[in-house]
């Protein structure tokens, strides 16, 4: 009778239970409090800018990240036709991204996504960069 404990009342009166029995209870009661706990994708960084890099064909995208939030990664995407393709995968403490080689004579459209522990964020704004034909940049005077 000493290890049991009155740990509830019924309509019938007290009902008694050891004290493993309570532990398992409480482990039950707190995986499932746990379980709960809603997981939450991360918010899109902000402030997406891409600029021009030192050579004709390199640009740096920036970005500020999300406030509050625990990131794993950056992934840079770029669009091919219709669809995005992931392009870079860059660690969580980085916020630019200097992309080279870049085809001349077209328009390229970059984004941005987060992630975390639950999941990808949806993806910023696209920016678009165009790098112009090489032989128009550097026409010889006359």
């Amino acid at each position: 009778m000493s290890s049991k404990k009155r740990v509830g009342f019924s309509c019938v009166g007290f009902f008694l239970a050891d004290k493993q029995t309570m532990s398992v209870k409480k482990e039950k009661y707190n995986a499932r409090k746990i379980r709960k706990v809603k997981s939450r994708k991360p918010k899109n960084p902000t402030s997406l800018t891409v600029t021009r890099g030192n050579k004709i064909d390199e640009l740096l995208l920036k970005w500020s990240p999300p406030f509050n939030e625990d990131i794993i990664e950056y992934i840079v995407e770029k669009k091919d036709g219709t669809s995005w393709n992931e392009f870079r995968i860059l660690s969580g403490n980085r916020v630019t991204c200097r992309i080279k080689k870049l085809r001349e004579g077209e328009r390229h459209q970059f984004r941005v996504k987060t992630v975390n522990r639950y999941g990808k964020s949806t993806g910023t704004k696209a920016v678009e960069f165009f790098v112009p034909p090489f032989g128009l940049m550097y026409r010889p005077y006359s």
